[in-house]
């Protein structure tokens, strides 16, 4: 049975976390096993990988990290080499075949998968590292990773000189069981009743972490003309620790704005899951910053639960979003071209029909968790195979 150990650098659960919950399964039943990486801090994500049944190890990883960048980097290189050995050991503990690393930023873990003779599969899954970054990892990506991995060739595009990689980029989309998220009357019905909201309100929705490059206060701004008797707002996703500023930022503005930030902002309700509450809905807004995404995965699980997106057009967004056809795609950050956006699909009740279809349709055809999962053994047995020929 072939050993997947992927890196994830984050200890609060995001996009790279719910790839790995999703994937763990489908890749079990087509011989893989997976265990998830994940650095000792307080957060989430090693509770909740571990209660989906991914097995998980927590130790010291080390990160760059945007705060204090002098800083970080200089921690970073003076603690390059006990790193590499940590990491090496739990390469070599978990008898590592494939070791997967999220994001561009990985060079000591992929050191480490040198040094142990693991095949390296680096994912390029946003657009949010600098253009400094980028150049730099180029001639490290092109040395030392086996495969690349990346959401939509919009984002790969974003990297110098990825094209000289050829067949060893491979184009992926976030893993989702749309199954889950199929919606029904009584299942809008019971999402409204999980966030407390209005039966017969328009309920515009979005779904992430509080963190800036969501760009929650473009949304709030968009909607607070908007939001009244018969339209709601519904910010659901966790605090993010790093970024708590931000959410009391978010909140004072809310109130400025004259809304309730008790009422717009909230988690995910203990025991339920984002398919729990996506058929609330009427529309989903991805209003993130330039330079932050790739492919959401909230996109294909709302095009699943039937539900029309409004994105800025950030990423690889436009790959999966075809504006007026499944969702709108706008051509800029500001609120008040989010706003009409929103406007206009309240007002025609059969273009936001015609585009629930059109996403279930494109979610259930396109974006399915077996063919992200189709994808990464691709990547993962390519890397294996250039490992295999090209001795340390």
């Amino acid at each position: 049975m072939p050993r997947l150990l992927t890196i994830i650098p984050g200890a609060v659960y995001g996009g790279a976390h719910n790839q790995a919950m999703t994937l763990a399964p489908i890749l079990a039943r087509s011989g893989w096993s997976t265990v998830a990486l994940l650095p000792a801090e307080p957060g989430d994500a090693a509770s909740r990988l571990s209660e989906g049944g991914v097995r998980v190890e927590q130790i010291e990883l080390p990160r760059l990290r945007k705060t204090d960048a002098i800083a970080s980097t200089r921690t970073y290189l003076r603690d390059a080499r006990p790193q590499v050995r940590r990491l090496i050991g739990a390469m070599r503990r978990h008898r590592a075949d494939v070791v997967q690393l999220h994001g561009p930023l990985q060079f000591i873990p992929l050191a480490a998968a040198r040094r142990a003779g693991c095949a390296a599969v680096v994912q390029l899954l946003d657009t949010r590292a600098p253009t400094a970054v980028r150049w730099l990892s180029a001639p490290i990506l092109q040395l030392s990773a086996d495969v690349v991995m990346s959401t939509g060739a919009a984002v790969a595009r974003t990297y110098p000189r990825i094209g000289d990689l050829g067949d060893r980029v491979v184009l992926y989309v976030p893993p989702v069981n749309v199954e889950r998220f199929a919606s029904d009357d009584a299942r809008r019905a019971s999402a409204r009743a999980l966030l407390g909201l209005p039966a017969e309100s328009f309920v515009i929705g979005a779904l992430g972490n509080r963190n800036p490059q969501k760009g929650f206060e473009v949304l709030l701004r968009a909607t607070s003309s908007l939001v009244g008797r018969d339209v709601s707002l519904k910010i659901v996703g966790s605090l993010s620790p790093g970024h708590a500023g931000y959410a009391e930022a978010l909140d004072q503005l809310a109130a400025e704005l004259g809304m309730d930030p008790t009422e717009t902002f909230c988690t995910i309700p203990e025991g339920a899951a984002p398919a729990d509450v996506m058929p609330a809905f009427d529309v989903l807004v991805i209003s993130s910053v330039k330079r932050s995404e790739g492919i959401p995965t909230v996109i294909i699980e709302a095009q699943a639960a039937g539900v029309p997106v409004i994105t800025t057009n950030v990423g690889s967004v436009a790959e999966i979003v075809i504006d007026g056809i499944n969702g709108l795609v706008l051509k800029s950050h500001e609120p008040t071209d989010v706003r009409a956006a929103i406007a206009m699909l309240r007002a025609d009740n059969e273009l936001r029909k015609a585009m629930s279809r059109q996403g279930v349709q494109w979610a259930t055809e396109r974006w399915t968790a077996e063919i992200s999962a189709a994808a990464h053994i691709e990547a993962y047995l390519m890397a294996m195979k250039r490992r295999r020929q090209e001795p340390l």
